[in-house]
């Protein structure tokens, strides 16, 4: 009797982990989650995947999970990242809720986000790791209450302390975190963070895009925060986070005032170095001719071209009726530039990228 009375506890406890996931402060299925027709095996990979997400034996020492399962089209990309503070143990438990919770809310998409207070969990059927997609969705939150002592200027100014400071942070744990006194008896909590895949300049950008939302969504409010699936930022008139956990993180190095471009072998580059005047692309392209065009991609067509010294480019011309921005565009540019494959041809010696400083180029 004893180890059938054990047995059924044992039952019933796991029972109602499956059953009782605590709910999201936030969740978004995206729509466009690939091709609709047939996701049985695709969404066999995602089971399959998130059976084993947090299992005993996966390393969460820094907060951190990420793991991909199944052949294209079907692979599944899935990552999970805590809050800095965050102990293990909470950790695996935040995203353990987060990936049997998810896949309920989001029943036939291929593509999804939650968000806790203590971690946030995403997977799609595209390459996630290490990558800022400015088009994912930003999702505002913020306390009801007005706020008649927190001062919007002075919470500005906190936000831009740890916007700063958390891409420069710990290369495992990509956050910081800020307070001070407002008034004679009240206090202000700020915390800014990236998922720890994300390069710094790729953090760096997505937090400036978080904050600036910040500033329109919660003005006047004692608390408020901006989710994106790679970063967020918060605020608080209470302590939200462990403060002891925050105060042993060492502190990052002092930042430069100019961010050294990034570099690729020996010689190296910046998007300043590819950009070229339209008259100059326009020449070398013969006035975008359908003789010189190449190919299309999913954001405009692409053209052959002969700048005056000889070299042969490819210009890409966005489209009119794209989607994508101008932040967006240079990210794919410097991306294409930093590729290194056996078949392709080095950016710094033989190949050169267009880069238009007008706006015309994009239409």
């Amino acid at each position: 009797m004893p180890l059938l009375y054990f047995g059924l506890l044992v039952f019933v406890s796991r029972l109602l982990n499956l059953t009782a996931q605590p709910d999201f402060r936030a969740f978004y299925c995206y729509l466009g989650g690939g091709n609709d027709t047939d996701k049985s095996d695709y969404l066999a990979n995602l089971k399959t995947l998130l059976s084993g997400f947090t299992s005993d034996n996966t390393n969460i020492e820094y907060g951190f999970i990420n793991s991909s399962y199944g052949q294209n089209p079907d692979t599944v990309h899935a990552f999970g990242f805590c809050r800095g503070d965050v102990k293990p143990d909470s950790c695996r438990s935040c995203l353990l809720n987060a990936t049997i919770l998810l896949p309920r809310l989001c029943p036939n998409q291929k593509d999804a986000v939650g968000y806790y207070d203590d971690c946030t969990f995403l997977y799609s059927y595209r390459s996630i790791y290490g990558i800022y997609n400015v088009s994912d969705v930003i999702c505002p939150l913020w306390n009801l209450a007005s706020s008649t002592t927190l001062t919007d200027n002075y919470v500005q100014v906190l936000l831009d302390k740890v916007k700063n400071q958390a891409p420069i942070g710990d290369s495992h744990r990509k956050f910081a975190a800020a307070n001070d006194s407002t008034g004679e008896y009240r206090k202000v909590y700020a915390f800014a963070q990236c998922s720890p895949d994300l390069p710094e300049d790729y953090c760096r950008s997505c937090l400036q895009d978080v904050s600036q939302r910040i500033q329109l969504c919660c003005e006047g409010k004692n608390g408020g925060r901006v989710l994106h699936p790679s970063c967020y930022i918060r605020y608080e008139s209470y302590l939200f986070y462990d403060y002891t956990a925050v105060s042993a993180q060492p502190s990052p190095p002092p930042s430069s005032p100019v961010t050294p471009p990034p570099q690729v072998g020996e010689e190296g580059f910046n998007l300043r170095s590819l950009q070229f005047s339209l008259a100059t692309i326009e020449a070398a392209t013969n006035k975008f001719s359908e003789e010189n065009k190449i190919g299309k991609g999913g954001f405009g067509e692409v053209y052959k071209g002969t700048l005056p010294d000889g070299r042969e480019v490819a210009v890409k011309r966005l489209s009119r009726s794209s989607m994508q921005g101008t932040l967006e565009f240079k990210n794919e540019i410097l991306l294409i530039a930093k590729l290194q494959h056996r078949n392709l041809i080095r950016t710094s010696k033989d190949y050169s990228i267009g880069l238009s400083g007008s706006r015309s180029l994009g239409e």
